[in-house]
């Protein structure tokens, strides 16, 4: 079996779109997403989203259970020597396909339209959990009713392979470094990519090199409080164009209103149901106490 066939067998089973769908959405929801994993920009101007047709919240993750189907999909996509040599595939890296040829257009078209249907599938099977995944790590503290995230569409699903990629290739170094008001050197001055260059080349921890440069370098280096390394790349990322407009105060107090009068219904249910209790305990008396089993 060629890794062109391998391909076109996969992305043709309709259940894996949905199994695809669902383990991302899976993945959204258990990952613990920090700051390097989320990025929102989004602009709201009297009450309406400005350019609500544009991009305006991503999430970025790595794929880290090789149980998963869209692990398989990704290996299967950039080549896997292990599966190729276990089952005699010819393997072919989807980034090295060629464009001058037709039977690769068609499978990158197929390929494109593969992920345009996993997030289709998204959007119908599971939006209200991707609803729910926006709302708690862009806007957790607001209100459901208030902001209620109608629209909501999938930009670009990408799916990248990085395990032949160094930890500090996928990242940035951020240094952090104080500068004096009268100060008119630059503020970084290199320090950066001398540090990569060193840490690259020993294997040294960024911190220690710093230590140890204040010494040797104190001109360059005194100033250099820390330097944080800051992931960029990730094997997964989904770019959403998310409406955060709030809702319109007439619906707004329709919808208010109407939680207000379910809530009345549920305490009077409620007092009802205490008040026939407080009625059968007032109705025991002692004797008949020893009849009732209270386990």
């Amino acid at each position: 079996m060629t890794e062109y066939e391998r391909i076109d067998n996969f992305i043709s089973n309709n259940e894996n779109i949905d199994i695809i769908a669902k383990e991302i959405v899976e993945i959204l929801e258990t990952e613990d997403l920090k700051e390097d994993n989320i990025k929102s920009e989004f602009n709201i101007v009297s009450g309406s989203m400005v350019d609500k047709d544009s991009p305006n919240t991503s999430f970025f993750v790595d794929l880290k259970d090789k149980s998963r189907k869209i692990y398989e999909l990704k290996k299967i996509l950039f080549g896997d020597s292990d599966i190729s040599d276990s089952d005699n595939i010819d393997s072919v890296d989807i980034s090295e396909l060629s464009k001058n040829t037709d039977i690769d257009n068609q499978l990158e078209e197929r390929i494109s339209s593969f992920f345009k249907s996993v997030c289709n599938a998204i959007l119908i099977t599971y939006r209200d959990r991707l609803r729910n995944i926006i709302r708690k790590n862009i806007i957790p503290d607001s209100d459901v009713d208030m902001v209620p995230l109608k629209n909501i569409s999938i930009v670009d699903l990408c799916i990248l392979d990085l395990d032949s990629y160094s930890e500090n290739s996928t990242s940035i170094l951020q240094v952090n470094k104080l500068v004096r008001k009268d100060s008119v050197t630059n503020s970084d001055s290199g320090v950066s990519a001398e540090l990569i260059q060193i840490s690259n080349s020993t294997g040294e921890n960024v911190d220690d090199i710093i230590a140890r440069k204040r010494i040797e370098d104190p001109e360059r280096y005194s100033g250099v409080v820390s330097a944080i390394w800051k992931k960029y790349l990730f094997e997964l990322s989904i770019e959403l164009c998310v409406d955060y407009s709030p809702e319109e105060p007439l619906v707004l107090v329709e919808k208010l209103f109407e939680r207000s009068v379910k809530k009345d219904s549920i305490i009077s249910k409620l007092e009802a149901k205490i008040a026939k209790y407080q009625k059968d305990i007032k109705s025991l008396t002692e004797d008949s106490i020893e009849d009732y089993d209270l386990d």
